[in-house]
């Protein structure tokens, strides 16, 4: 693990994704989405179908990456939605492939949200920012879904200053 917060915005360890542990977040990913279809849950935020099941890996791939820099034992939610407690160590973890952290009007505003950077075979947490602070970003629709807040990673408080 090193720290990457030099040159391009981002405010946290990077770490690298062995491909036995990309592949088990992977496999939860899967049934995240198999689960989402049997109960007949629809996207939260409007993505597409056709992009959920990406969507559920690489959030799997941010959950783990948060997990191991705890060094905490990572237990994931595989047929419910843990909106309420977090998804690690109660802190809300974000994944994306892209470069901002993304929160929505239902969101709460006490939680912490971390950013993961998804982009195997690293990985790199983004930064973090409580709910309430989301005002640092821009608020618009995107993509077709609803409005959000979409923060840049260089507008996040670094990794190792936030609350435990």
């Amino acid at each position: 693990m090193s720290d990457t917060a030099v040159d391009d915005g981002v405010r946290g360890p990077a770490l690298d994704l062995p491909v036995e542990v990309a592949l088990y977040a992977a496999h939860v990913g899967i049934l995240r989405e198999y689960a989402a279809v049997e109960q007949r849950r629809r996207p939260a935020y409007g993505q597409s179908p056709a992009r959920t099941c990406v969507d559920h890996i690489v959030g799997a791939i941010g959950e783990q990456t948060v997990a191991r820099a705890l060094d905490v034992d990572w237990k994931p939610n595989i047929g419910g939605t843990d909106r309420a407690g977090g998804d690690v160590c109660g802190l809300h973890v974000r994944a994306t492939t892209g470069r901002e952290l993304v929160i929505y009007d239902g969101d709460q505003l006490d939680a912490v949200y971390v950013l993961v950077l998804v982009r195997p075979p690293v990985v790199r947490i983004g930064g973090w920012i409580y709910g309430r602070d989301r005002e640092r970003g821009v608020y618009e629709s995107r993509y077709g879904r609803p409005a959000a807040w979409y923060t840049l990673t260089h507008l996040l408080d670094h990794w190792d200053t936030r609350p435990l």
